[in-house]
């Protein structure tokens, strides 16, 4: 398997670039290089939780219109225990009973993970918010136009406004709105008003007690860093944080078998070679921002092995 910072360690950064093959082990190369020259400076933790990974890649359809839930097993590892949570993710509905559609994609990845990491680090309900729009894509580590302020701006709104559901062995953890209300200076709104993007940014969210209470209980710390480099790629985010809550944990080697593999969600590949062939390419890419995480893979599936935490 390709690995970046094997080869910029043996040729050096230029002439790594030189010998890559295709589009991918550039790609590569570049996320590698862009972590060493960011480890010069001082680390920015960012937060999750599994949740995240909860999230369809692409806007699910329920025949020709969009999904209004979305379901999704994710599996969960540590010592006591191997098994599954299942979250249902129920999209919002404006206040004239339309839906807003289940939050998707790695915009909407940012968007949760900024809310997460808000709550770590203001430690309460009520979290002050970006005044600009181009605070709030800096504050997502995204850069780019009006167009994509509109993405991220929809794929938060649809985040701020669904339902989450947390089921283990038939019995439900947890059930709760994300955010509650926004806080403009006109007033408290909840995420549901319509005409909510008339008013510009909140200066204010209140997320719920049970969204608070599950990102201190789970929270994921995560590189930021590393996040700005794979912010366009929801499956290497997935897969980011699902290492980097998984590896530091173990304390013996775990196999996970081609046929068990839960990452990703939303793409039912007919064929077990095409699940293969994207946790392989998708790997590479994580293994370039998180060269700590230890995974071989083998022909059963991938190992992975107890790693230190991405900081």
């Amino acid at each position: 398997m390709f690995d970046a910072h094997k080869m910029i360690a043996e040729h050096g950064i230029d002439e790594a670039r030189r010998l890559t093959k295709n589009k991918l082990e550039h790609t590569c190369i570049n996320a590698a290089a862009a972590m060493l020259e960011a480890r010069e400076a001082e680390p920015e933790p960012a937060w999750a939780s599994m949740m995240v990974t909860s999230l369809p890649h692409r806007q699910p359809m329920e025949g020709d219109s969009p999904a209004i839930n979305w379901r999704r097993q994710i599996g969960f590892f540590d010592e006591s225990q191997i098994g599954f949570d299942e979250y249902h993710l129920e999209s919002g509905h404006f206040d004239d009973g339309s839906p807003m559609g289940v939050p998707f994609g790695s915009k909407a990845r940012l968007a949760l993970i900024h809310l997460h990491t808000q709550v770590i680090r203001q430690g309460s309900l009520l979290l002050d918010v970006p005044q600009t729009r181009n605070a709030y894509l800096k504050a997502l580590g995204v850069e780019g136009g009006g167009m994509t302020y509109k993405r991220v701006t929809d794929q938060g709104r649809r985040v701020s406004a669904c339902t989450l559901t947390i089921v283990r062995e038939d019995q439900t953890r947890l059930a709760t709105p994300l955010v509650d209300v926004f806080i403009y200076d006109s007033g408290v709104f909840s995420p549901s008003k319509k005409d909510i993007d008339s008013l510009g940014l909140s200066r204010q969210i209140i997320v719920s007690q049970g969204f608070h209470d599950l990102i201190l209980a789970e929270a994921i710390g995560l590189d930021r860093r590393a996040l700005q480099i794979i912010n366009d790629n929801s499956w290497a985010i997935d897969l980011y944080i699902w290492f980097a809550g998984t590896l530091p944990r173990l304390t013996i080697p775990l196999l996970i078998t081609w046929k068990g593999l839960e990452f990703g969600s939303g793409v039912n590949y007919k064929r077990s070679r095409q699940t293969r062939s994207v946790f392989l390419n998708t790997l590479q890419l994580v293994k370039a921002i998180y060269p700590q995480a230890r995974v071989d893979v083998v022909d059963e599936g991938f190992i992975l092995y107890q790693s230190p935490p991405p900081l």
